[in-house]
């Protein structure tokens, strides 16, 4: 049994369940195995939500940087760092309901803990990098970019909430046209 077929079942029962209420049972139960098995991978319940939370944020990061890296302008990177994370949340429903529901301080203490914090700091400074740069390049009017960054996660992370009765491309245009009217130099 691999890894990620625990953490595809995991995500689907305490999506399905929520956190508190899922039990290694069930996920053993939604994968046809022994608890035994699952034990075998992930000695706690809370060792599969961090590694859930973990990889969603690695992930974001991993295509973030991809955008990021590019030398198109600031304002394009932003529109496509924007657009990535909506059609990523979209992709991974599942994942990203449990990352926003159910991780909490309780999951921040300890070293996984603190590295998916830290990987979260780093997605919102991204952001906040994006738009200095548009700014200094005149791209973008001034704005506080703490302010606008936490305002655009804000935004882009409710979304999950609601996304899935939606078409995700008709979304990511409506966001990121409503962000860029308000940021864009006219």
């Amino acid at each position: 049994m691999r890894r990620d077929r625990i953490l595809d079942a995991a995500a689907s029962v305490f999506r399905a369940k929520g956190y508190d209420g899922a039990r290694l049972e069930d996920i053993a139960d939604v994968l046809g195995v022994t608890k035994a098995s699952v034990y075998y991978y992930f000695s706690k319940k809370s060792d599969l939500l961090t590694e859930i939370c973990e990889q969603a944020v690695k992930d974001s990061l991993a295509r973030q940087d991809r955008i990021l890296q590019t030398d198109r302008p600031a304002d394009e990177r932003l529109r496509e760092a924007m657009s990535d994370h909506i059609r990523g949340m979209a992709a991974n429903f599942a994942v990203w309901s449990i990352f926003f529901r159910e991780f909490g301080p309780e999951q921040t203490h300890g070293s996984r803990g603190s590295e998916i914090q830290a990987g979260l700091r780093e997605f919102g400074n991204h952001f906040e990098g994006l738009l200095s740069e548009g700014i200094k390049s005149g791209v973008f009017r001034p704005v506080d970019v703490r302010v606008v960054s936490n305002a655009i996660l804000g935004m882009l992370n409710w979304s999950n909430r609601w996304i899935h009765n939606e078409d995700p491309e008709k979304v990511v245009d409506e966001i990121v046209n409503l962000i860029e009217g308000g940021l864009l130099k006219r």
